[in-house]
């Protein structure tokens, strides 16, 4: 009798683990990218000002760069994590004890 509401319960709790990871994961990337794209308008807007002065823009230009870094180290490291728990939500349905 308890099955019938154990069931439907445990499928819910095991698909609303791997949706929590899967907007987890892109709000993360989704993040780097923003963040990304306002640095690079903000140097686009430096440059094409009038009074542009060049030490400022290479700063902001390195900062740029290093951040791509950063965050394409961070989206591996999410993309590792995200499928690392996949596997092992995965394995409690398939290997019960």
């Amino acid at each position: 009798m308890i099955s019938f509401i154990l069931v439907p319960v445990e499928i819910i709790a095991y698909v609303a683990r791997l949706i929590s990871l899967s907007v987890r994961l892109f709000a993360n990337m989704l993040a780097g990218y923003i963040l990304m794209e306002m640095f690079f308008t903000f140097l686009l807007m430096s440059l094409s000002s009038p009074f542009v002065n060049i030490i400022p823009s290479v700063l902001l230009f390195i900062v740029l760069v290093l951040l791509a870094m950063l965050k394409l180290l961070i989206s591996f490291l999410q993309a590792y994590i995200f499928s690392l728990l996949v596997s092992f939500y995965l394995n409690d349905p398939i290997h019960l004890h």
